[in-house]
């Protein structure tokens, strides 16, 4: 959650103020995992009761969204392709159902390759916000590249897409991210 904090922060977004009013709820998915069970598999189904708890307690009508931040460490710390692929038709379907929005957040260690789980994803997607590294190499002035690619669900955008031929640039700095097109950024020839 700290590290939450520090994002929302340097957006002058104030979480307590969040946590505190119920709109923002925080479910700690390595509680679930420290019972010291040998399957990761209850783990995850304890992590699906709570959102879905979580999810059925708001207010009718209430925009809710649902955030698995690093769907990639639970798959370095042991849980099966099979299970996480489960569990994440399983949420997906819950969101459905609640009318919740969807993120998930999966770091890729080979990009030219892309793993099972990446895969799986990319199937069940809406969209797909596609995060590099300049493919020029390390610059100063701009942190990398973003696309969003439309999922295999989506017939007609509700915005536009940005296809990787014209991606977003952005700089990270100390009091957040600053979005531009290629070339036009501060310091960029």
């Amino acid at each position: 959650m700290t590290r939450w904090k520090t994002i929302a922060a340097k957006s002058n977004l104030n979480l307590a103020t969040h946590l505190t009013s119920n709109s923002l709820v925080f479910v700690d998915v390595s509680a679930a995992f420290d019972t010291g069970l040998d399957s990761k598999q209850p783990a995850l189904r304890s992590i699906y009761e709570m959102t879905s708890a979580e999810l059925t307690g708001q207010q009718e009508g209430a925009s809710m969204m649902v955030i698995l931040d690093d769907i990639s460490s639970l798959e370095w710390t042991g849980v099966s392709l099979l299970d996480l692929i489960r569990f994440i038709r399983a949420l997906r379907s819950l969101c459905l159902k609640s009318n919740a929005s969807l993120i998930i957040r999966h770091h890729v260690v080979t990009p030219t390759e892309p793993d099972d789980l990446l895969r799986q994803l990319l199937q069940i997607c809406t969209y797909h916000m596609d995060v590099q590294p300049l493919s020029s190499g390390r610059s100063g002035a701009v942190s990398g590249e973003i696309a969003l690619h439309a999922g295999p669900s989506v017939d007609d955008p509700d915005f536009p897409l940005i296809p990787r031929s014209a991606a977003v640039q952005y700089r990270l700095t100390d009091t957040g991210a600053v979005f531009f097109g290629r070339g036009t950024g501060g310091g960029v020839l």
